[in-house]
C-alpha cells in the first residue's frame, strides 16, 4: 500500500447542535491504520497484540483516529504492571468499536477519566463515544465507538464518557 501523508487535523465545525462532522474525513482500512499506529508505539515492557475483524473500514478523520488510538495504547502501556496490551476492532450495529485492553492493576477510575479526557474530546469531534471498564488487579478495557457514515454513535450533545469499575466476586 502507498504511504499516507499525515497532516494535522483541521478544526471541527459544530453549529446549532448539529452532529460534529470532520472536514477531512476519509474511508480507510481499520487494520492497516491500527498496524501503522502500533508501529510507532514502542512500549518498553508490554507485548502488543491485535484482533481485527477482516475487511473493516471506517469513514473518519484519519489523523484523529491515529491520535486517539496512540493515546489509548500509550495510556494502557503506562498502567502499573502491564505486560500485555490488546487492540481489537469490529463492527457493531451502526458503529465500529475499537478497544484497547491491558492486564495491569486497574488504575483509579477518576484518574483515568481525567487522563483520557483529551482523547474523549477528539472522539467526540467524530461523533463517537468512549467507555472505560476496569477490574482491580486484572486490567482495564477502553472501548471507543466510531459511527459509520450517516450514523452517530451517541445521543445529541457530545460524546458519552462512561466509566465503570468491575469488582471481582469470590
Amino acid at each position: 500500500m502507498p504511504t499516507q501523508r499525515r497532516e494535522a487535523a483541521p478544526a471541527i465545525s459544530v453549529e446549532n447542535g448539529a452532529t460534529p462532522v470532520p472536514r477531512r474525513a476519509a474511508t480507510f482500512d481499520v487494520e492497516h491504520e491500527i498496524r501503522a499506529v502500533l508501529s510507532d508505539v514502542r512500549p518498553e515492557r508490554a507485548r502488543l497484540e491485535i484482533a481485527v475483524q477482516p475487511d473493516l473500514v471506517l469513514h473518519a478523520d484519519r489523523a484523529d483516529f491515529h491520535r486517539v488510538l496512540a493515546g489509548l495504547v500509550q495510556h494502557a502501556c503506562s498502567q502499573a504492571l502491564v505486560s500485555r496490551v490488546v487492540v481489537t476492532a469490529s463492527r457493531s450495529g451502526a458503529s465500529i468499536e475499537v478497544g484497547v485492553g491491558d492486564d495491569g492493576i486497574g488504575a483509579d477510575l477518576g484518574l483515568q477519566q481525567r487522563t483520557l479526557r483529551p482523547i474523549e474530546r477528539l472522539l467526540a469531534q467524530q461523533g463517537g463515544s468512549l467507555e472505560v471498564t476496569s477490574w482491580p488487579d486484572q486490567g482495564t478495557i477502553v472501548l471507543t465507538r466510531w459511527p459509520q457514515a450517516g450514523h452517530t454513535a451517541n445521543e445529541p450533545g457530545g460524546a458519552a464518557f462512561v466509566i465503570r469499575e468491575r469488582v471481582a466476586v469470590g
